[in-house]
């Protein structure tokens, strides 16, 4: 027969042995969640955090092909990805845009609208905070001051479900009246 005092100390002495495993598995399971984030650039030193996306667009579309769905090969694009957030607010740092305005031929584009979810506001148009001199000259000349604040591009929009890939979990692209781009926002 065991005194009390013996079966305290069997006790603690198995939540002892419970908590070290507990910790023991806590701490492998932060370490690999820490892993992981390194591995894909979540976490980032004060240098890191520092450089920027680029503000350049770019034309490449091979690169453009590992940031996006390409669910039809466009002609041409120009394309812009930027970070949103500084960690200041509601946007975080690791929280990017990304613009694109892609030309594609009649076809190709006439497929693109017919396998794609069309959206249906009042007025479909993407709004802008500037006045995007990096679009190709016919997108360009679309662009109209906006009712309100801003620069607005009109015609009819489409979900950009199809474009989605990797981080991007959001968007929609616009097909400017009687043109054959389109405009592709996409965010995360």
């Amino acid at each position: 027969m065991m005194r009390s005092g013996s079966v305290r100390e069997a006790s603690s002495g198995g939540l002892r042995d419970s908590n070290a495993s507990k910790m023991r598995s806590s701490s492998v399971l932060i370490l690999y969640i820490a892993g992981l984030l390194s591995m894909a650039g979540g976490c980032s030193s004060g240098t890191a955090e520092k450089k920027s996306a680029p503000k350049v667009p770019s034309s490449d579309l091979d690169k453009l092909a590992k940031l996006v769905n390409l669910p039809e090969p466009p002609q041409s694009g120009v394309y812009l990805l930027r970070r949103m957030g500084q960690g200041d607010g509601f946007l975080g740092p690791t929280d990017y845009g990304f613009e694109a305005v892609l030309k594609y031929d009649r076809d190709a584009l006439t497929r693109l609208r017919t396998h794609t979810r069309r959206i249906r506001p009042e007025k479909p148009s993407i709004r802008l905070w500037d006045r995007r001199d990096w679009y190709p000259a016919p997108v360009f000349s679309a662009i109209k001051r906006c009712e309100t604040d801003g620069w607005c591009i009109e015609g009819e929009r489409y979900a950009g479900d199809a474009f989605l890939k990797g981080g991007f979990v959001t968007g929609s692209f616009i097909v400017p009246e009687g043109q054959e781009y389109i405009i592709l926002m996409l965010g995360t």
